[in-house]
């Protein structure tokens, strides 16, 4: 089992600070939450190619 990358780590930081500023300081729609919504697609599709990145190398963490 390896460890996790710094690409990754910071994926995984970027992702749960935008859900949090979601969650928490714009429920409604607007600019913010379009801000922070795109902070946490483009995240999750980092994470989702080194999950891929992982399996495809035989690593069992994936």
């Amino acid at each position: 089992m390896s460890r996790p990358t710094d690409t990754e780590r910071g994926a995984r930081l970027a992702y749960d600070v935008a859900i949090e500023r979601l969650q928490d300081l714009f429920p409604a729609e607007g600019q913010g939450r379009a801000f922070w919504s795109t902070i946490a697609d483009e995240s999750a599709v980092t994470l989702a190619e080194c999950a891929l990145l992982r399996q495809a190398q035989g690593d069992a963490r994936a």
